[in-house]
């Protein structure tokens, strides 16, 4: 178990990577929520470690030029013999992305249970501590209180300490609105003093879009990020709501209120105005969505969340949340200046003032205070001289030359210090040179690159669908030439669903040789 922004998905692809390499008879399968994110994995897993993963047309076996696959709950769910038989026939890896979804329904748990109960290992992860309140998940170990039990965590407050993510600074809003009630006109107060009851029936209303409130928290969060902006130019915000209809709603009030043009991401092609991986490797200031982006998705600039959304869980607060705090220039040679350094360290959260939203942002602050008094501590013992550890008298007796500072230089990039000695332990526990250096780049070196080339790597399925998009054009074509209908063509060939990225390039090639023929 892991925060958001941990690590979750290179760790878990670093595990896939030893556990391929022990056998060429291993497989690796992922299941993951949502199809956004299983493009992200399939992306992920061809650009860190070579790892080419088929997402669709699932046989019993995986295609030729594929070692594993990313499919989702939903699939797994409605193909359980199917995957049941992938996972059996040879020794497989499988890893649960946010596997709390198992519980989201019975069937869902189920169809694990029967699908991968023959799987070699299991990896399962979680941003969010989960419990039984629903429905046990297979394979998950609970305590006596019916939470979850991880093998591995990595809290929040490692992650500041780390500098791996951001640290949070949450605005409270509090408002009101007017309604007509029972025929009587009335204003709700609407502020943290309100029981959790009046909160959940007054929340909807108050973020409606027609209302004052969402624009003045629109507002507010421009306003920090223009500030934001000012140093990091491509930094963006995320405004979440509870549905499609509010979030094309929302975005009507952003362009009014600040100017700007809202890119709109929901599951929904007919509302989306944009995608989540056009939005991360773009510029624009404001993405707008509802649930297509608060899970698992990787968009490193974004900095600002207004929550506009009447959601009040927490393990769903948390996931959101865990959108914006993602650093992404730590530990890099960046021509960065010292202020966009910093504010790499910061994100902002406007919050209505709702009881509930109130509670699981104190839990998060608790987290950081523990954080930031473990740091100062460290800062403190860093500065004293060593003989002021205890308060006995000191004599000098002599001293010693503990060896040079470790510096790997590799392929024009120096290491140093505790860089190299990561750099050693990769290469220690088996991993070659060049796995290794790029495991070093993936992770300090090529953070900014990441911001503007993120998922613009063509990964296999990509390539196989380009090819079979130039053959059905090409037999399209050559079709017209011979005045016959293009299946003519396609007849002479297997299915293309069926071919492999060798067998497409053939049936390419002598398409365009009969077309230049004519």
């Amino acid at each position: 178990m892991a925060i958001p922004a941990g690590g979750k998905t290179f760790a878990s692809l670093y595990v896939a990577k030893q556990f391929l390499d022990a056998g060429t008879d291993r497989r690796v399968l992922i299941i993951v929520p949502k199809l956004n994110i299983r493009r992200q994995w399939e992306v992920e897993a061809k650009k860190m470690f070579g790892i080419n993963l088929q997402t669709s047309e699932f046989g019993t076996n995986f295609k030729s030029g594929f070692i594993g696959g990313v499919a989702t709950y939903q699939s797994l769910a409605s193909q359980v013999t199917l995957f049941r038989k992938i996972i059996t026939s040879r020794p497989t890896l499988v890893i649960f992305d946010e596997v709390h979804h198992l519980s989201d329904t019975a069937t869902w748990g189920e169809a694990a249970k029967v699908a991968c109960e023959n799987a070699k290992r299991i990896l399962m992860l979680s941003g969010t501590p989960f419990r039984t309140d629903r429905i046990a998940i297979p394979f998950v170990n609970y305590d006596k209180d019916g939470f979850c039990v991880p093998n591995f965590s990595y809290t929040l407050p490692q992650g500041l300490i780390d500098s791996v993510v951001r640290s949070f600074t949450f605005h409270y809003s509090s408002g009101s609105f007017d309604e007509i009630k029972f025929g009587q006109e009335r204003k709700v107060e609407f502020s943290s003093q309100m029981s959790d009851e009046e909160a959940a029936e007054n929340f909807r209303s108050l973020l409606t879009p027609e209302g004052s409130f969402v624009a003045e928290q629109i507002r507010l969060s421009h306003e920090k990020l223009v500030q934001i902006r000012a140093h990091i130019p491509d930094a963006a915000a995320m405004a979440v709501c509870f549905d499609q209809c509010h979030a094309m709603k929302v975005a009507e009030v952003i362009k009014r209120t600040t100017g700007c043009v809202a890119s709109v991401i929901v599951s929904d092609e007919t509302f989306a105005t944009d995608t989540t991986d056009n939005f991360r490797k773009g510029t624009g200031e404001w993405l707008v969505s509802v649930a297509q982006v608060s899970e698992g998705t990787d968009i490193k600039r974004l900095h600002v969340l207004c929550y506009l959304t009447s959601a009040t869980t927490e393990v769903f607060f948390r996931q959101v949340i865990g959108r914006v705090n993602r650093t992404r220039f730590q530990e890099n040679n960046t021509n960065l200046t010292q202020e966009a350094t910093s504010l790499d360290l910061e994100c902002f959260v406007y919050l209505p003032s709702h009881p509930k939203l109130i509670s699981h942002a104190k839990n998060i602050e608790d987290d950081k205070r523990c954080a930031l008094a473990e740091i100062v501590e460290k800062e403190k013992r860093d500065q004293l001289d060593p003989s002021q550890y205890n308060l006995s008298y000191s004599t000098f007796l002599n001293s010693q030359h503990n060896g040079l500072e470790l510096v790997v230089s590799v392929g024009g990039i120096e290491y140093r210090g505790d860089d190299a000695k990561k750099y050693e332990k990769l290469l220690s526990i088996g991993m070659s040179a060049d796995m290794a250096q790029k495991a070093m780049r993936i992770l300090y070196d090529n953070k900014e690159n990441n911001v503007k080339q993120e998922y613009s790597e063509k990964t296999l399925v990509d390539e196989i669908n380009e090819l079979r998009r130039q053959c059905s054009s090409a037999a399209y074509h050559l079709s017209c030439l011979n005045n016959c209908e293009p299946n003519e063509i396609h007849n002479k060939y297997p299915q293309q669903k069926t071919m492999s990225k060798d067998q497409l390039i053939q049936k390419l090639y002598n398409l365009k040789r009969q077309i230049g023929s004519k």
